[in-house]
């Protein structure tokens, strides 16, 4: 039983690592025009909540993985939009949202529900952040 604890946790660890690598890549040539207006002058994350939650998402193994995507109604973006995205381990309950920093209030993730990303597979942008991402991770030398 300790095994599989500590199994588990190795997993939320590494989820995080991967959360931490992604938003380290982050550029404002990733975000849509829309939000790159939107966030000059503001907190580096602004914006990137979509792009992160599907970019880590589809890292860590997609619909296949113990992740699912959210969103919640927060504080108002780019054109008035208040959606704002996450993920949530459907067997831990625990939530991974690598932007929230960028908010002057707590994010209300009991208010949240579940959403399913545009499609199955990584969209243009997010595959482009995969790209970055992956070719960032060091090489081991082949014995």
């Amino acid at each position: 039983m300790a095994k599989h604890k500590a199994k588990s946790a190795s997993k939320l660890d590494d989820i995080e690592r991967l959360g931490q690598k992604v938003i380290g890549k982050l550029t404002p040539d990733l975000l849509i025009p829309k939000w790159r207006k939107f966030a000059e002058g503001k907190h580096p994350l602004t914006g990137f909540c979509y792009l992160v939650s599907e970019v880590v998402f589809h890292m860590a193994g997609g619909y296949g993985s113990n992740l699912r995507p959210c969103k919640v109604r927060h504080e108002p973006g780019a054109d008035g939009d208040d959606i704002h995205y996450y993920l949530q381990d459907i067997n831990t309950g625990k939530t991974y949202d690598f932007t929230a920093a960028q908010f002057k209030t707590p994010v209300p993730y009991e208010n949240g529900e579940r959403h399913r990303f545009k499609a199955n597979l990584p969209s243009k942008r997010a595959q482009k952040l995969i790209d970055i991402v992956r070719a960032a991770r060091p090489r081991t030398k082949a014995a």
